[in-house]
């Protein structure tokens, strides 16, 4: 088995008086998430970081650029550990990096002061999970009628339809709209062509506004 520490060897303490400069980092190539939702953080931790000292899970959505703090020693994890300890992040993660094609996770010790350095990061079991869209087609936007309907019975109706899941659409997808929001009528229609991946298509509809 493969474990990541701050330091599996001699005393697997971190150094004392770690500054911003000198952080410890354990950070994962980019994760491509964006045909995924539901995206949840799991992992086995088993971790002593004195209270005064700043140990973090921190997400880039930018390739590294910036990074959002997910989880604090300070707030989540003042006590020792003696034993292994399932972490689970889920609500606070999943709208951060969903459907982001360049997703980092790290592991850091940011800082220590001159007392006391204990064992830091011990963490195995290490799984991005979520749910693989293969069905997320949407209407972006509303070609016509433009304002609305000045011609009753002859307005037609069209609109920009795209594909944002990871593979094809199927062909025959049905589409409906209503004149009256979800208490009107729905008048249903057929698209009758595929949509390739993060790709649109112009439909217009069969049957015009009434």
């Amino acid at each position: 088995e493969k474990v990541l520490g701050t330091d599996l060897t001699g005393d697997g303490a971190y150094r004392l008086n770690i500054d911003s400069a000198h952080a410890y980092f354990a950070t994962t190539p980019d994760v491509n998430l964006k045909y995924f939702d539901n995206v949840k953080l799991s992992l086995w931790k088993w971790n002593y970081i004195e209270p005064q000292d700043n140990g973090s899970i921190d997400i880039s959505t930018d390739g590294g650029s910036s990074w959002t703090r997910v989880w604090l020693s300070q707030a989540s994890g003042q006590l020792p550990e003696f034993l292994w300890n399932n972490l689970y992040l889920y609500n606070n993660i999943n709208n951060l990096v969903k459907r982001k094609p360049n997703v980092r996770f790290r592991f850091a010790i940011n800082y220590s002061d001159n007392n006391n350095a204990y064992a830091g990061w011990n963490i195995d079991n290490f799984a991005v999970t979520g749910e693989y869209l293969t069905n997320d087609i949407a209407i972006t936007r509303v070609i016509l009628p433009c304002d609305d309907c000045i011609n009753t019975g002859e307005d037609e109706i069209k609109v920009i339809v795209r594909n944002y899941a990871a593979i094809p659409t199927p062909a025959n997808k049905r589409i409906l709209f209503s004149l009256h929001g979800t208490q009107g009528p729905k008048i249903y229609d057929t698209i009758s062509t595929s949509i390739p991946v993060d790709d649109s298509v112009i439909f217009t509809f069969t049957r015009p506004a009434d």
